[in-house]
């Protein structure tokens, strides 16, 4: 919410930001001249004017008894003090979650959302909390591997929330017959260990090949390895040492593996 003369007397005697300084300020001056506004301004005119003039702010928070706001997560501070100003006690609706976070690039602050939660939990603010962590679509064998590795990678230091129960995506349908999965985890398939991780992938595939998961005896088409995009270099060699391991590997017809044989993501650092 700084002004050209605001942000200039901010970085008074800082020679790195007086280019910024200058063209902020000619920025704006030519939003003037052609009585324009950009997207901030939308934000910072609307909060400014609500200060200055509390009888249209007012007629506003009458205007509406409820404000109701998805993605909570990427709010900004001042769209919160937008929302803060024009809501009526007890009439926001938020939905968020911190794990979708994708904007902080524009200044999106998830703890703004965080703060919130946590004060829902702890009775301080005078709200009502829902926590949406049933799942309706996919089954457990699916939701299972994946609260698995959020559990892995999701923490207060690196994802800003600790992934336990109260964040566990809740299954609420049953397996079917073919439900079942085991997940196999590798974090190398480029370095110096990446013929030992090859060997533990085709192990573990001789070794579940032919027994009976619920009631189905294995055949080679049910594993299946999953790759991140960008990786595919590290499929033929792995393709090569399946192969001559014995353990047939689908192509398609440009030579390239489709799915090799386990169920298996490569999470990279």
């Amino acid at each position: 919410m700084l002004s050209p003369e605001a942000f200039a007397a901010q970085n008074d005697g800082n020679y790195r930001m007086e280019g910024f300084c200058r063209v902020y300020t000619y920025y704006q001056k030519q939003l003037e001249r052609f009585n324009a506004v950009d997207f901030d301004d939308l934000l910072c005119l609307t909060v400014r004017l609500f200060e200055e003039c509390p009888d249209v702010l007012e007629y506003y928070r009458q205007k509406f008894g409820y404000i109701h706001v998805d993605e909570y997560q990427d709010t900004n501070p001042i769209q919160e003090e937008l929302l803060s100003r024009i809501a009526k006690p007890g009439g926001k609706f938020m939905v968020g979650d911190i794990k979708q976070s994708i904007y902080r690039f524009r200044l999106a602050d998830p703890m703004i959302f965080s703060g919130k939660v946590n004060a829902f939990e702890k009775g301080t603010a005078a709200a009502r909390l829902i926590r949406m962590n049933e799942n309706f679509r996919s089954l457990p064998a699916v939701t299972a591997p994946l609260n698995h590795i959020m559990r892995r990678l999701m923490s207060r230091e690196f994802g800003e929330i600790d992934y336990d129960e109260r964040e566990e995506l809740i299954p609420m349908r049953e397996n079917d017959e073919n439900g079942g999965m085991e997940l196999m985890l590798t974090l190398d398939l480029e370095g110096e260990k990446a013929e030992a991780e090859f060997s533990n992938i085709a192990d573990r595939i001789f070794s579940l090949y032919g027994k009976t998961l619920n009631g189905k005896t294995l055949s080679w088409g049910d594993f299946c390895v999953l790759f991140r995009g960008g990786k595919e270099k590290t499929i033929p060699a792995l393709t090569d040492y399946l192969e001559k391991a014995g353990i047939p590997v689908g192509k398609t017809p440009s030579k390239k593996a489709m799915s090799p044989m386990l169920i298996f993501i490569n999470i990279l650092k």
